[in-house]
């Protein structure tokens, strides 16, 4: 049976394995959108298109959310499906999977349009990730840990430029009170695909430990030339920390 984990033993080693494997029946959707992302890019690259989403019937805090996106997937409820997070982009088509993600399905909304206007007017614009409520539970503090402004004034050093500064944050007291810029709230809990999209505008990214503003970095300013700054510490816990590959070598880290 393979280790549930990323504390158990042998998780890392099970999730290598698996990551090599030519063909998938079926894949475990879980977490949030980001790494839900990162699973169906993984699936999809296999061309596995059969998603069991069988684990939020259990996680009542999160939902299936890549219904935001036009995946042509079936949704089953396997108990045999493989499970992993497969958050490395060398596990994935590059091209097939910008391609799926890159704008999602409908229309924004007009508050979201109109903030998009906003960034891409801006002579240069710079996308700041930052990742709060839930770090803060006693029970993920000292596993994902939090970012202070420390952080963020560090990142803004390595830019080579001043833009202008869109936060996106699941925290907004917290950022305006600490962060003198714009703060983007314009969608709904269930439109975080549209602010992926506005996050992949921004020509810059400096990225939160959070696979949602990973997709927004990754999709836009890395794509597009422009800077992006990532945590050293993607993880507090220093063994999870010390196996991460999640962020590129072409990054830069503080």
């Amino acid at each position: 049976m393979q280790p549930k984990s990323p504390l158990s033993p042998g998780w890392h080693q099970a999730q290598k394995e698996l990551a090599a494997k030519d063909f998938l029946v079926s894949v475990k959707i879980q977490g949030g959108l980001g790494n839900q992302c990162f699973i169906a890019a993984y699936a999809l690259s296999k061309g596995c298109r059969t998603f069991d989403i069988s684990n939020y019937d259990t996680d009542k805090l999160r939902r299936y959310e890549l219904d935001q996106y036009d995946l042509d997937v079936e949704l089953v409820r396997d108990p045999n499906a493989e499970q992993g997070y497969f958050q490395d982009e060398r596990l994935f088509d590059k091209e097939l999977v910008y391609n799926l993600f890159r704008l999602p399905k409908g229309q924004p909304n007009d508050e979201c349009l109109k903030m998009a206007n906003r960034i891409q007017s801006a002579k240069d614009s710079c996308l700041i990730g930052v990742r709060r409520a839930d770090y803060l539970w006693p029970e993920r503090i000292n596993y994902h840990g939090v970012l202070g402004w420390d952080y963020y004034k560090e990142a803004i050093k390595r830019l080579k430029c001043i833009p202008q500064m869109f936060v996106f944050t699941d925290d907004i007291p917290w950022a305006r009170q600490t962060m003198p810029f714009q703060i983007v709230d314009v969608n709904g809990p269930n439109d975080k695909a549209w602010d992926i999209w506005l996050m992949s505008l921004c020509r810059h990214a400096i990225c939160a430990n959070s696979t949602f503003h990973w997709w927004g970095a990754w999709l836009g300013a890395d794509r597009n030339g422009g800077t992006v700054v990532a945590p050293k510490k993607w993880f507090a816990n220093e063994q999870v920390n010390a196996e991460c590959s999640l962020v590129p070598e072409r990054w830069i880290r503080v």
